[in-house]
């Protein structure tokens, strides 16, 4: 009896150790798809190597000639995978453009980013944050090293957004005001802005009555829970008090959320704001020109119809007889849904080319 209890014991621990590694020998590391990390050597930050995290869109090799703007967000070592499923969904959707993201984090041997974020992104020598002061040296290897290396090496256009939290958040303000323009958009999530409170105040009324900012947005956001909420407050209140010329602001409190859950929420408004589409408020009376019917469809399919309506100021409505679509102005002749990716162009009063989710569909006035 004992030989065969044993035998059994035996038995089953082979199981289970043979199990133990088939588990081993079947999984493999998670790799997030159309993504590559650089290793990039600063020579304006000493001794200092940054991972350069890209995530390029979907569609980037099938669009040779296609240019993207880029977010660029700040501890890539948590928030990269974070930001570039945002984007990705937030692209899908049709509320911004596909976009490469980039994280930026720290790549050297041994590096502790808890104590590298104190040092780059904290402009004064605080007593109490080890390491802190060296946040102008980072914004100049930012600015002149990290980004021409992306841009050089892949295929951006114009825009550029910044986006940090907490401590990165700072950086994210310091970044707007230090140097004004080189981003388009920041997004300051939960930023530890009584660190450094009097020099923001200090350059952004430097900056009142000059349009350093024409053209910029600027998302604050911070969970009413996470500790930040009245010095997050207090600078949004100052930027909207000094009515910068041409900056565009907006402060949005997330209640129930905490200093670090809310990023996920945040980093989903503030990318939406930055991206927004202009919706024009056209006349009525200008609008009519494009309503009627159509029909057309897909190039070698047979044909169906659509009708235009003019339904609001700057507002338009397509219905195939059975969906109906309220279309805003992004100009006089393109047209878009918000919150999906239908757009749509005319190219004269008889003629438009509907864009469903990146599938092209061509209509001409019916008589």
């Amino acid at each position: 009896m004992i030989k065969r209890n044993s035998f059994v014991v035996f038995a089953l621990l082979s199981a289970l150790i043979s199990y133990a590694s088939m588990a081993r020998a079947e999984g493999k590391p998670f790799v997030l798809a159309n993504s590559i990390v650089h290793k990039v050597e600063s020579f304006i930050v000493p001794n200092q190597i940054y991972d350069v995290q890209i995530a390029l869109p979907s569609d980037y090799q099938s669009s040779p000639d296609k240019e993207y703007p880029i977010v660029v967000v700040l501890d890539g070592q948590w928030n990269f995978t974070l930001v570039a499923a945002i984007t990705g969904s937030l692209a899908f959707d049709g509320m911004m453009p596909e976009a490469i993201t980039v994280g930026i984090t720290w790549g050297g041997e041994g590096d502790d980013p808890g104590l590298l974020r104190q040092r780059d992104f904290v402009r004064p020598e605080v007593p109490y944050i080890q390491g802190s002061g060296g946040a102008s040296q980072f914004l100049s290897a930012l600015t002149e090293e990290l980004i021409p290396f992306v841009e050089s090496r892949y295929r951006v256009g114009e825009k550029r957004v910044l986006l940090g939290a907490s401590l990165g958040g700072l950086f994210t303000s310091y970044a707007m005001v230090e140097n004004p323009g080189y981003f388009d958009g920041y997004i300051a999530l939960a930023s530890s802005y009584s660190v450094d409170a009097p020099y923001l105040e200090e350059k952004l009324n430097a900056l009142s009555g000059t349009r350093a900012l024409k053209g910029v947005r600027s998302f604050m956001g911070v969970g009413e829970l996470g500790g930040n909420l009245a010095a997050v407050e207090a600078a949004s209140g100052l930027v909207r008090s000094l009515k910068l010329k041409g900056l565009r602001h907006k402060l949005k409190v997330f209640r129930g959320l905490g200093h670090s859950g809310v990023g996920s929420v945040a980093y989903t408004y503030g990318l939406q704001y930055v991206f927004k589409r202009p919706a024009l408020k056209l006349s009525e009376e200008f609008l009519q020109q494009y309503a009627g019917d159509y029909s057309g469809g897909f190039e070698g399919q047979p044909p169906f119809p659509f009708s235009v309506s003019v339904t609001d100021v700057g507002k338009i409505t397509l219905s195939d007889g059975y969906q109906t679509f309220e279309y805003l102005a992004e100009s006089e002749t393109k047209f878009y849904v918000n919150g999906t990716d239908f757009s749509l162009e005319f190219f004269d009063d008889d003629r438009f080319v509907l864009n469903l989710q990146g599938a092209e569909l061509s209509f001409n006035r019916v008589e």
